[in-house]
């Protein structure tokens, strides 16, 4: 086995401990962890380590149905002051209760806080040091997270939003 499954290997073991319980808090009951895999992002074509649950054997725990399938919390990681990347992650779905008159529920709050205060410190187990991070593909830089907060936007990940009837290619500007 290469040295890059073992530490994915250590890295989803390590996450599987420490952070999935955090990570599960913020979803609705009714979305589940199929899969975990760690990869390295340089080189590309790097070897997988992966970790595969049992059909519907891990919901989220935040307590109440989802309010509908195209409504995604954005995570919003805050970089150290001088990096202008900031990360996000997508929440798959959001829990009625997540949002209250459109404003986050102190409940939603205590979740994300809880899931922050783990990954923001070395959630490691063995020697190797595990924190979250953002990557920046353009700048070609990773730095720690500082922060994270909800956007105050729940809605599409627009990458993956479908238009009906029309096309969603830019058009060329005219010149």
């Amino acid at each position: 086995m290469s040295d890059t499954v073992n530490v994915g290997y250590d890295l989803i073991n390590a996450w599987i401990a420490n952070v999935k319980p955090k990570w599960l808090a913020m979803l609705p009951i009714d979305y589940y962890l199929d899969t975990l895999e760690a990869r390295r992002v340089d080189p590309k074509l790097s070897a997988v380590a992966h970790h595969q649950y049992g059909f519907r054997s891990t919901p989220g725990t935040f307590g109440t149905h989802s309010q509908a399938s195209q409504t995604n919390p954005c995570l919003t990681l805050i970089p150290p002051m001088g990096i202008k990347s900031a990360g996000k992650i997508f929440l798959p779905g959001c829990p009625k209760t997540f949002v209250v008159n459109s404003v986050f529920s102190a409940g939603a709050h205590t979740a994300l806080n809880n899931w922050f205060n783990v990954v923001k410190v070395n959630f490691g187990l063995t020697t190797i040091t595990w924190i979250q991070a953002i990557y920046s593909k353009k700048t070609n830089i990773t730095s720690t997270v500082q922060l994270a907060q909800f956007s105050p936007v729940v809605g599409f990940q627009e990458r993956r939003r479908v238009f009906f009837g029309r096309s969603t290619t830019k058009k060329k500007p005219k010149v």
